[in-house]
């Protein structure tokens, strides 16, 4: 029999990620791990507003030269969501994220 298919890992994040100002705790993993998936739901949804222009771990001090926290703003408010500008772990924003990038929660 073929071997069985290695289990689909899910992304997940262990703290917020976002605007700095409001206590994100932007951990470059974390980071790189919403990067990927709101680069991926751009591409999925063809919202070029929802990608942040890269994945390099790293959130802008000054949120407003954020294209990251700029993505997750736009995403949230495509997706009727309030917009806090953060993504927290199992928060609706994050749920909305995986199921638009095509990762869905067991």
């Amino acid at each position: 029999p073929p071997p069985p298919s290695p289990p689909v890992t899910l992304s997940k994040i262990n703290g917020t990620v976002g605007q700095w100002e409001k206590g994100a705790l932007n951990t470059p993993a974390d980071v790189s791990t919403v990067q990927r998936l709101l680069r991926t739901a751009a591409q999925k949804l063809n919202d070029p507003s929802l990608d942040p222009k890269g994945i390099d771990g790293k959130i802008a001090r000054v949120a407003a030269n954020s294209k990251t926290v700029s993505a997750i703003q736009a995403f949230q408010t495509r997706s009727a969501l309030e917009v806090t500008e953060l993504i927290e772990p199992a928060s609706e924003t994050w749920t909305k994220l995986l199921a638009a990038a095509g990762e869905t929660t067991p």
